[in-house]
């Protein structure tokens, strides 16, 4: 069968769902390994026309509800519908109503009144659901979140903390003064507000550009130099085109 055919090949998991996850299955894992945790895996190819189709439709759907929209990538999006005169869980609701009939796709919709408890809801409403944090719920709700599901966390500032900090009900035991000694002043104090589900940006506002770039995020294996030096070129190519129309003369 097909699995068996791939099951020797260097490919990865381009992205898995919920089911798949179950297994113990992850996103850039190679397919190998993915076969010997769940040997009846399917897989199925790229379809870049279908997604390319269906991300339109989405961007659509929010651009009638958002006073203000802010994309993220071609399936995430920040909205603001604080002008809306429906509720915001029926106006959620109502969007990923539309999304399902006209994508075919399911939404999960995270509500709040800042873009960083929004984003943390949007992962207790995954898969396929909705969920709201109120203005008096945010101490709560931000206590029990782990310090590594924060937007901006990784491994290497984990390290830097005590051991014992795990969640955000931890984080506020330690002063603002000691956060930036471990951390420095910049990256202790958002941290320090993350913890208190503070955040200041407004949807829609985006930061001066400073750079230009452009990345693979699979990996890519070559078989000859020529291949190499093709994708180089390509890439090269690219970063040139969106260089030219980040700063156009």
């Amino acid at each position: 069968n097909e699995n068996s055919k791939i099951s020797d090949s260097s490919a990865d998991i381009s992205s898995c769902n919920y089911e798949a996850r179950a297994f113990g299955i992850r996103n850039d894992m190679y397919i190998r390994q993915a076969l010997k945790l769940c040997p009846e895996l399917k897989m199925i190819p790229y379809d870049f026309e279908g997604y390319n189709k269906a991300s339109r439709k989405f961007y659509e759907i929010l651009a009638e509800w958002a006073d203000e929209l802010q994309a993220v990538s071609c399936d995430e999006a920040f909205i603001d519908v604080s002008e809306c005169e429906i509720d915001p869980e029926i106006a959620a609701q109502a969007i990923r109503d539309e999304i399902r009939a006209k994508c075919e796709i399911d939404a999960s919709i995270g509500i709040g009144s800042n873009l960083l408890i929004a984003r943390l809801a949007t992962r207790k409403a995954k898969p396929n659901g909705q969920y709201r944090v109120k203005s008096d719920e945010i101490d709560q709700f931000m206590a029990s979140q782990k310090v590594e599901d924060l937007p901006g966390v990784g491994g290497a500032l984990i390290e830097k903390l005590p051991e014992n900090i795990k969640t955000c009900a931890d984080l506020l035991k330690i002063s603002l003064n000691e956060l930036q000694n471990r951390l420095g002043h910049r990256q202790g104090l958002n941290l320090f507000r993350k913890a208190r589900g503070e955040d200041d940006r407004t949807v829609g506002i985006q930061s001066d550009r400073k750079s230009v770039g452009s990345e693979v995020s699979l990996r890519v294996r070559f078989a000859s130099i020529g291949q190499c030096k093709r994708f180089l070129e390509e890439l090269g190519t690219e970063v040139w085109q969106r260089m030219l129309e980040a700063f156009p003369a």
